[in-house]
């Protein structure tokens, strides 16, 4: 569907260390700018909701990757500084970033882990 297009090319941009506008997203998907901002409206959504729900995505899914760097992960999923990541992450999931990775250590049940992610509009 359209959404998940869009998700996909915010992923590839975040993936080539983009941080991606609404033009190069536009772009990767084939769309005007104009073209892009409407469907995006027509479907009640906001470029800067759906940039927030992918890097979100993103970062939890490689966070829970053993080893990987906090730093790593927050370059990965487009941002400059730890701290700069840090706080959105912290927004979104109710966690800092380690918070969010020593719950996954400790294996907690899956509707602790998910009443976290639930603070996030998927």
């Amino acid at each position: 569907d359209r959404v998940d297009t869009i998700r996909r090319a915010i992923l590839r941009l975040l993936g080539s260390g983009q941080n991606p506008g609404v033009r190069e997203a536009a772009l990767a998907t084939g769309m005007s700018v104009r073209t892009f901002q409407r469907q995006l409206a027509e479907m009640g959504l906001t470029y800067s909701e759906l940039v927030d729900e992918v890097r979100f995505a993103e970062a939890c899914r490689r966070l829970a990757e053993p080893g990987k760097r906090i730093k790593r992960v927050a370059a990965e999923v487009g941002f400059a500084e730890p701290a700069s990541f840090t706080r959105p992450f912290r927004r979104w999931a109710g966690l800092s970033p380690r918070e969010y990775r020593q719950t996954l250590g400790r294996r907690r049940s899956p509707a602790s882990l998910s009443s976290a992610h639930g603070r996030v509009r998927a």
